[in-house]
């Protein structure tokens, strides 16, 4: 069964209730409309403040790497280069710790820690002539991290990040933790932006070599991934997380045959900042995502605060599988602005069945404010 799932976005003071849906079937296709809502401000205003702060970031981070193009240091690292590695890159003395990297080997060998404030853009080789730069830690010893950072504005590009087994005499796939860590301590908080990257497991079929996360982000400024896919995955912990951040974002990436035996089969995300903070996951595909509770997407917040935006919209959902929902999972207590419309589902189960009449398997929504009652399930 294909469901068009299409929301207004809404002045969340009030209850959502699935059960005012109405649904029109034409063959083997639910096409699914939320009634009208009153509300005491117009929605359209609503809905343009969210878009503006999106567009606004988005010029943010363009002006950021314009100026990494304009004022950087312009380095090349390969084996056939004077910095071997990103790190010798990085130890450069640069003017204004502005830095332009290009990976120029086809594979790149190397565990980054990166603790400077500085604006760092990574970049491997783009042209579609020649193979995809891949990225990964050394086989000699397990590292926890590809790349740690903690104190930068990052942007990566156009590289392929992959696991890989040690060479040990009980060899454990590398790194142990997570390919990307965002890691902020000090008031000084990171930036990442990823465009154009792949995340490749190590198989996610019977008998698949185990590894962890993929990205993960505690305490980030801004984590916004674009255009990017994440597959063939047996992880220990979802793909993505996220927790204590200002702006969060995921669209236009693919996620894959993954299965997780952390809560989520593809992006888990806590509260953000107590102050505000913004969501947005949006034009994603997710097929064949497999998570111990739910199959896609779990955002959890329990903030209270008018400010605070989330929108998860225009993605598509197909044969994912979680016990609580195959699909979306959102707990909130109270949102500025939510926009839950235009996602498509098809072919999403329940892996327990915890509900009356399989209700569930494609979304899952709970404000905490108004207690279990308060539960709405698709």
């Amino acid at each position: 069964m294909l469901i068009f799932l299409a929301f207004a976005s809404l002045s969340l003071g009030f209850p959502i209730d699935f059960e005012k849906i109405d649904s029109t079937v034409h063959e083997n296709t639910s096409a699914h409309v939320s009634s009208p809502i009153s509300v005491s401000e117009p929605l359209a205003s609503k809905s343009q403040q969210f878009i503006g702060l999106e567009k606004d970031a988005d010029k943010l981070q363009s002006a950021k790497v314009g100026k990494i193009l304009q004022n950087d240091c312009q380095i090349d690292v390969g084996a056939n280069e004077i910095c071997t590695t990103v790190d010798a890159a990085l130890a450069t003395s640069c003017s204004e710790s502005i830095y332009a990297i290009e990976l120029k080997d086809q594979i790149h060998v190397e565990s980054l820690v990166v603790n400077k404030k500085s604006v760092i853009l990574i970049k491997g080789q783009d042209d579609n002539s020649q193979p995809r730069t891949v990225w990964k830690a050394s086989e000699q010893a397990a590292s926890l991290y590809t790349i740690q950072l903690q104190q930068e504005i990052i942007t990566l590009q156009y590289i392929d990040f992959v696991y890989a087994m040690t060479t040990e005499s009980n060899p454990v796939s590398t790194p142990t933790s997570s390919i990307i860590y965002l890691h902020t301590l000090q008031e000084i908080y990171s930036e990442i932006t990823i465009e154009h990257c792949n995340f490749i497991g190590l198989g996610n079929g019977l008998g698949s070599q185990q590894t962890n996360s993929m990205l993960r982000s505690e305490g980030g400024q801004r984590v916004i991934v674009n255009d990017c896919s994440f597959s063939s995955a047996n992880v220990v912990n979802s793909p993505i997380q996220a927790t204590d951040y200002f702006q969060f974002s995921v669209s236009n990436c693919n996620f894959t045959d993954i299965n997780s035996i952390g809560a989520s089969g593809a992006i888990e995300i806590s509260g953000g900042r107590s102050d505000h903070f913004s969501i947005a996951i949006q034009s994603n595909i997710f097929d064949n995502c497999v998570g111990s509770l739910y199959g896609a997407i779990s955002v959890i917040a329990s903030n209270q605060d008018t400010e605070e935006s989330v929108s998860i919209s225009f993605n598509q959902i197909t044969n994912c599988t979680g016990s609580v929902t195959g699909g979306i999972y959102l707990e909130y207590d109270q949102f500025g602005t939510t926009d839950l419309g235009m996602n498509t589902f098809n072919g999403n189960i329940l892996s327990l069945t915890l509900q009356n009449d399989d209700q569930g398997q494609d979304a899952h929504i709970y404000k905490i404010s108004r207690g279990y009652v308060g539960s709405d399930s698709i």
